[in-house]
């Protein structure tokens, strides 16, 4: 009986969470001036803000409710990690004018890049688990002075959600 009266709890937040997501977004739509743009971030933030609430919501919860059911766990083997060099150098930015583009992807402007390396591919959990397991969040050489000053303020010792 308590479980169900915590679920119709949280239900109700979770319609409360939603509706404010939508008003926000409404607000933001009758701002801007380009009807496209508009229409975009209406079918995206909007979607987006309430999925991301409702997990929110749910993440905080004590009963720890699923949002879906889980994926069976599969063994994946780990590429190879290769990095990929560029050279750096002056380059152009920005949206170049041409199709959609979001506000803050102009002006197109020049700037000066140091060499630097990308991985071949994108971070995993295990990459992260990792990065805990050998002290990441407690090591500031790590990190830059800002996200360690935002990591040591917000006391945090694993990224949000992190199980």
């Amino acid at each position: 009986m308590r479980a169900a009266a915590a679920l119709g709890g949280l239900i109700n937040i979770a319609r409360m969470a939603a509706d404010r997501v939508f008003d926000v977004a409404a607000l933001r739509l009758r701002r801007l001036q380009n009807p496209d743009l508009a229409k975009r971030v209406g079918q995206e933030g909007g979607e987006v803000g309430a999925l991301t609430d409702l997990k929110h919501l749910l993440s905080k919860n004590p009963l720890r409710p699923a949002y879906a059911t889980p994926l069976p766990s599969t063994t994946i083997e780990p590429m190879e990690r290769r990095w990929i060099a560029y050279p750096g150098g002056l380059v152009d930015i920005g949206h170049d004018g041409s199709g959609f583009a979001f506000d803050n992807e102009g002006p197109r402007h020049s700037v000066f890049l140091q060499p630097f390396e990308l991985a071949c591919q994108p971070v995993t959990n295990g990459d992260c688990a990792d990065f805990i397991a050998d002290g990441g969040y407690r090591r500031p050489e790590l990190w830059l002075s800002l996200g360690w000053d935002w990591r040591q303020a917000n006391g945090l010792a694993a990224p949000m959600y992190w199980q």
